[in-house]
């Protein structure tokens, strides 16, 4: 077989195998960065930009995610709790209460429900 053919072969052999897992498990260290990992200001020396000034005022409130898939995917929090976040008003924070209301009511009428289905006890 090829690569176990004497102990040269085989130190051949093993020197590939490692040199792949290698490249395999540092394949990942250039792949997207959704955290901006390596982009730290220890000292806070860098000068103010617009960019970093533009950064200040509208934040980003999407959240990298890792898909079941492997495929780097963000989460946008709901359209109440975004525009609570982005512009906290009273009137804001009221909307973000009934639409939480309203989808806590939901969940119980659900559950009533799924409740019913077990005490019948009819086989699924």
């Amino acid at each position: 077989m090829y690569g176990f053919s004497g102990i040269d072969g085989s130190a051949v052999f093993r020197r590939r195998v490692l040199t792949t897992l290698f490249l395999l498990m540092t394949a990942n260290l250039y792949a997207a960065n959704p955290y901006h990992l390596g982009q730290v200001d220890y000292f806070h020396d860098r000068p103010i930009t617009k960019d970093t000034e533009d950064q200040n005022q509208s934040f980003d409130w999407r959240e990298p995610t890792v898909a079941s898939d492997g495929h780097i995917a963000s989460y946008t929090p709901p359209g109440p709790m975004l525009t609570l976040l982005e512009n906290p008003t009273p009137e804001n924070a009221k909307v973000y209460l009934a639409w939480q209301k309203q989808k806590v009511q939901k969940i119980f009428k659900a559950q009533e429900l799924i409740d019913q289905v077990l005490k019948e006890g009819k086989p699924l």
